[in-house]
């Protein structure tokens, strides 16, 4: 699994004033944009990857975005590493078998290889995250100004 999390920090102070499900409504919507945002950059092949994106509140004011597909991490890498590849093993061979025989490569070669460089990183989660940063702090303002009257 590659997860991400938004949380509101003085989240005490909003919660004095009765604004925190308007909060939590603009949490899970900044997360939402931030998982459609990373299932469009998720790479291809079957779906399955960008098709197990799951939002939900997960502890005090706080919404975490993951990808639970067993090949997210390989596809992605740990959040915020800066790695370019994954580091270099052996792949089960019948977890790359299908992929290897779709695109007309030898299953123990493409094994071979990936015992000698890994495989490229495709940060999508992280991408998106950092590109929607902006946009997720608006929409929580916004949130908090509409509920307020503002």
């Amino acid at each position: 699994m590659v997860s991400f999390g938004i949380s509101i920090d003085g989240a005490d102070a909003l919660a004095a004033l009765d604004l925190m499900s308007a909060v939590d409504a603009a949490l899970l919507d900044a997360g939402q944009t931030v998982a459609d945002d990373a299932a469009g950059r998720a790479p291809r092949w079957t779906g399955d990857l960008a098709g197990s994106a799951t939002v939900a509140l997960t502890g005090e004011h706080e919404v975490t975005v993951a990808f639970t597909s067993p090949v997210a991490p390989f596809v992605h890498g740990a959040m915020g590493s800066g790695a370019g590849r994954t580091v270099p093993h052996w792949p089960p061979i019948a977890a790359i078998t299908p992929w290897a025989e779709a695109h007309g490569i030898p299953p123990g070669a493409l094994a071979h290889s990936i015992a000698q460089r890994g495989t490229p990183l495709v940060p999508f989660l992280s991408d998106a995250a950092e590109a929607d940063a902006d946009a997720v702090v608006q929409a929580v303002g916004d949130a908090i100004a509409q509920a307020i009257g503002g």
